[in-house]
């Protein structure tokens, strides 16, 4: 008999702590639903219902403008691009430079153009410059239109603090009155 009462009273035992462990999950439970409920309720109001194109109006207004008037002021054309105009292409390890036909007809002939390799990487910007002079002095006439222009094709994989540095040193030079700056043509 001793027995029985200890083993009612190890079974009250049992019960009282898996109803106080069960009785902590379901309160930890109810905590996350409520919380998880609150965050719902919370975020309701920043959430958009309709997803899509957001309908607006600009005013547009109609303005003629002139294409060769900027800043009020007119852009006279000079001269016009030939088969004779100076073109001088950029790449990573050489300037070449001769007329545009040169680089249109055939690109392989050597004997039409001329180059100036870098030295280490960088390019030979005054040893460019004088040689040009004395190119444009020697084969480009006064006749030829398009000789006071030069058509500049940088490399894309030159980088552009380069593209515009040789640019600057050009106008410097006063070799050409323009400088056309072209692309993707060979």
């Amino acid at each position: 008999m001793h027995s029985m009462t200890l083993q009612s009273k190890i079974s009250k035992m049992k019960r009282k702590s898996f109803s106080s462990e069960c009785y902590m999950a379901c309160i930890s439970l109810s905590l996350i639903g409520f919380f998880s409920i609150i965050i719902f309720c919370l975020r309701i109001p920043s959430m958009a219902w309709s997803h899509g194109i957001v309908e607006s109006q600009f005013p547009v207004m109609q303005v003629e403008h002139d294409p060769l008037l900027i800043n009020n002021k007119s852009i006279t054309i000079q001269s016009t691009i030939t088969k004779n105009t100076p073109a001088l292409i950029l790449t990573t390890e050489f300037f070449f430079f001769g007329k545009l036909e040169a680089f249109t007809d055939d690109f392989s002939n050597v004997r039409d153009k001329f180059y100036i390799s870098h030295i280490d990487g960088e390019p030979q910007i005054s040893q460019l410059i004088e040689t040009m002079s004395k190119w444009k002095d020697k084969f480009v006439t006064k006749t030829d239109e398009g000789g006071d222009l030069v058509v500049f094709l940088p490399n894309a994989d030159v980088p552009l603090p380069i593209v515009v540095q040789l640019m600057h040193w050009l106008k410097q030079s006063k070799l050409f009155n323009e400088i056309v700056l072209a692309s993707d043509l060979i």
